[in-house]
């Protein structure tokens, strides 16, 4: 009796698949949903997010130009500056006493020079009367005035060359902007970079124009060019 039972479930089971296959092959399947837009013409454009950094519109060390000692400061880290503004200034003896000898020199040359010339005058008035003075004197004459005046342009110059070395004993701002660095203290030895100072006397930023600084990755820097902002 349970062999029939058993028999006769399987036989169901089957009736029941048969029946649902039946049913699936005579339904017909759905369409599949597609979707679809509208083409526009258009420009490709992507979206590239990277950090950024804003450094100053131009910044500056400055050294002092000759070897010195600094003698007052008149700024200090913070002040704001102007353009041309005195910032410090500096002491060299040696180059005072350059300064003495080379202004003596050129009073020296200058008197010569003046001697010289007057001596050629004098000749000059004197040949106007034939016989008086031979044309080798004079020609002697002219050559020495010469001589003399272009010593006297070259004490001139060596003057002015120690003047304007003089002169770089001031430390000036080169624009407008704010000091964010200072090194040095009054009575310390500065001078050129590598040869009398370490650091610079002070580090000057223009920071009301900044420049904002990018990393752009290679693969984007075909889409770059020079006018974009």
């Amino acid at each position: 009796m349970y062999a029939i039972l058993f028999v006769a479930t399987i036989s169901g089971c089957h009736s029941e698949e048969n029946a649902e296959k039946k049913k699936s092959e005579t339904t017909p399947a759905a369409d599949p949903v597609t979707n679809v837009f509208l083409l526009k013409k258009g420009r490709l454009s992507s979206t590239l997010q990277i950090p950024g950094e804003l450094v100053p519109y131009q910044q500056v060390d400055l050294y002092a130009k000759v070897n010195s000692f600094v003698k007052k400061l008149y700024v200090d880290v913070g002040s704001e500056v102007k353009e041309g503004e005195l910032l410090a200034t500096m002491d060299d003896p040696e180059l005072g006493s350059q300064l003495e000898s080379a202004e003596s020199a050129v009073k020296s040359r200058e008197a010569i020079y003046l001697a010289s010339k007057a001596n050629y005058d004098r000749l000059v008035e004197t040949s106007k009367t034939p016989g008086t003075i031979s044309p080798n004197d004079l020609e002697q004459a002219v050559a020495r005035k010469n001589s003399d005046y272009a010593q006297l342009q070259a004490a001139q110059s060596a003057q002015r060359e120690i003047s304007q070395t003089e002169n770089y004993l001031q430390i000036r701002a080169p624009f407008g902007g704010v000091i964010t660095a200072r090194n040095v203290n009054p009575g310390a030895y500065v001078g050129p970079s590598g040869k009398g100072s370490e650091f610079p006397l002070f580090n000057l930023q223009e920071q009301k124009k900044l420049r904002l600084v990018l990393s752009v990755p290679e693969a984007y820097t075909s889409y770059l060019n020079q006018k974009m902002r």
